[in-house]
This record gives structure tokens, sequence and C-alpha cells, in this order.
């Protein structure tokens, strides 16, 4: 490779957004799952969980910014839009251009790249920090919940055995489909 450092800092770019990528669904998966859970009847919250799982980074940040008083960071999730679809779309063949000057994009040294890095680092950081306050208040919602639909469907002694277990959690869950990341089990 001509350029090392480049695609080096490029490959750890793309690490960054993929982990702001997967925080964002799973903020924005358990937000929704405790707003269904406490929406006062008549009232229901219906949600796509596939659309959350499918969707770009630029959606994921508004379905964050609609559930989170974190303003500030979200205008900065917002600053790494363009950087992402940069590395993610144009930086490897920016690259090869680059080299025979035919890039029609701005070039941008390793250095830049490493800068952007470093900034989503401090935003995966930041989200994680939320991801742990919303998945706190998601098992104290989901699982007061589930305890209540326990002792409603299940029979007494069943509830009392198995009421704390995180069997008994998954069973009761109206979306105990596996393969949504904020589906995490024992975290």
């Amino acid at each position: 490779m001509k350029n090392e450092p480049y695609i080096a800092a490029l490959n750890g770019a793309l690490l960054s957004f993929q982990m702001i990528e997967e925080a964002l669904k799973i903020c924005v998966g358990l937000s929704y799952e405790i707003i269904r859970a406490t929406a006062p009847s008549p009232i229901v919250f219906r949600f796509n969980p596939v659309a959350v799982v499918n969707a770009p980074l630029g959606k994921l940040i508004k379905m964050f910014s609609e559930v989170t008083a974190n303003d500030e960071l979200v205008n900065d999730l917002r600053k790494v839009i363009e950087w992402r679809n940069f590395c993610a779309h144009n930086a490897f063949a920016h690259e090869f251009l680059n080299r025979a000057s035919k890039s029609p994009f701005k070039s941008h040294p390793a250095e830049d790249v490493k800068a952007i890095v470093k900034f989503s680092a401090n935003l995966v950081e930041r989200l994680g920090n939320e991801m742990k306050l919303i998945r706190e208040i998601h098992v104290a919602v989901i699982e007061k919940k589930n305890k209540s639909l326990l002792t409603k469907q299940a029979p007494n002694n069943w509830v009392n055995q198995t009421a704390g277990s995180s069997v008994a959690l998954i069973a009761a869950s109206s979306v105990a489909a596996a393969g949504y990341p904020w589906r995490l089990q024992n975290t």
C-alpha cells in the first residue's frame, strides 16, 4: 500500500462509525420498548424493530434525537455523518485515485482521519453512558411489566419460582426475538 497510515486510519474510522451505529440502535430500541411499555391505555406505541436495525446513520441520529434530551450529543453525532459517508463510500477509491492526482475529492491526510477517529471514540464513550442509563430504566420498566404479565398469565407457583429469572423475563417479553442489538442478555 502506498499510504498505509491513511488506510490504517480509515479502518479505525470505519470501526468507530460502526460502533456509533450499533450504540444508536441499542439506545433507540431500548427507548422505544420503554415508551411502548409505559404508554397508558388506550394509547399504543408501535415500532418496527427491523426498521431500527436497518436504519442508516442519519436516520438513527434522527430517531435518537426524538428520544433523548442530550442535544449536545445529538449535534456532535450529526457532525460525523459526512465523514462516515466519505470513509464508507469514497475513501479507498480516493486513496487510489489520489496516487494519479485524479481524485475528485478534497485531500484528507491520515492526521485528519485520525482526528475524526478520536472524535468518534469520544462519541462512542458518550453513547455508552447514555446506553447504560437507558438500560437501567429499561430493566426496571420491562421487569415490572413482565412480572405483572406473569402474574396475570401464569400459575402463582410458576411466577414465584421464575419471576426473577432471565428465562421468565424473556418468555414474557412481547419482543423476545433474537437478532435485535438491544436484546442483550445479562448485560
